[in-house]
């Protein structure tokens, strides 16, 4: 269902934005309060979409714009909701 999703979101907007999935890893937390649990020491993985409009002037400097969201176990609840 994710994959569907994905291809929505570039279909919608492939006219008007360059749009990609990116994953960005960092390291594992600082202060682990069970150091030997598992996955304890893991990196820590954020995966995000970018969208950058097409009539964007690249040869400019931009501020960069970021929305935090709940992921996609959130989008499936609302759908959820939304068919009931």
């Amino acid at each position: 269902m994710k994959k569907i999703d994905d291809l929505l979101w570039y279909f919608k907007l492939n006219d008007i934005a360059d749009i990609d999935k990116v994953k960005i890893t960092g390291p594992p937390t600082r202060l682990n309060p069970n150091p030997t649990a598992q996955g304890a020491g893991n990196p820590l993985v954020f995966r995000a979409y970018t969208f950058i409009p097409k009539k964007l002037d690249r040869a400019r400097k931009h501020p960069l714009l970021v929305y935090v969201h709940e992921g996609i176990w959130r989008t499936r609840e609302r759908r959820r909701s939304c068919l009931a």
